[in-house]
């Protein structure tokens, strides 16, 4: 990969288990810790969400849409909380997994790469599906820039779903998103099926 900021996860390939799980030095410093406590945190499910309520829900889904495919990426807006500070940054969020040869999950590896402000601006106009999920069904074309300044208010609050609620415009927007979403839950299990079909003959 060329850097530390990745998470690696092996799988028994006859059972899916977890046989091992290791995370480079800046992945871990993303979240404000070594890679010794990174690693406690994450056997116990206690590690920080660094992002709003409606981008975590969001990344799920597509995760989970996107889970017979070798490769998927995305923009993920967070804390960077290695500093002092909490500095608000975007980053590409890469999944990658790999198969043995009979097409069973053996490895995943988790990643991050900076974005520049300028590449962003250009996949909002031109590839608006390659930044953050489910943003453009929900109306949210804002720039890198604008992004970045409204990142306290919107984990503070506005990026709440109980907040989105409240409001009629947004309770439409999450009622689209769900239609949206179970939609891609429909395709994914079709998918599925077909590869169980497969694997069946």
């Amino acid at each position: 990969l060329g850097h530390n900021r990745w998470m690696l996860f092996s799988f028994h390939p006859e059972t899916g288990q977890r046989v091992r799980c290791s995370v480079g030095e800046d992945y871990a410093a993303i979240f404000g810790m070594h890679t010794e406590e990174f690693m406690a945190r994450l056997a116990s499910n206690d590690l920080p969400i660094p992002s709003t309520e409606i981008d975590m829900f969001c990344m799920v889904v597509d995760s989970f849409c996107n889970g017979l495919s070798e490769k998927c990426d995305s923009c993920v807006r967070m804390n960077y909380v290695g500093s002092s500070k909490h500095v608000p940054c975007i980053y590409r969020h890469t999944v990658v997994k790999e198969d043995d040869c009979w097409g069973r999950n053996i490895r995943t590896i988790y990643s991050f790469e900076p974005v520049t402000p300028a590449d962003y601006d250009l996949m909002i106009k031109f590839q608006p599906e390659r930044v953050r999920p489910f943003s453009k069904l929900l109306g949210d074309v804002r720039t890198y820039e604008e992004l970045l300044q409204s990142h306290k208010s919107d984990m503070q609050f506005r990026g709440k779903i109980a907040y989105w609620r409240k409001s009629g415009v947004q309770r439409k927007k999450l009622e689209l998103l769900g239609q949206h979403m179970m939609a891609c839950f429909k395709e994914a299990g079709a998918k599925l099926q077909e590869v169980l079909e497969t694997v069946g003959d």
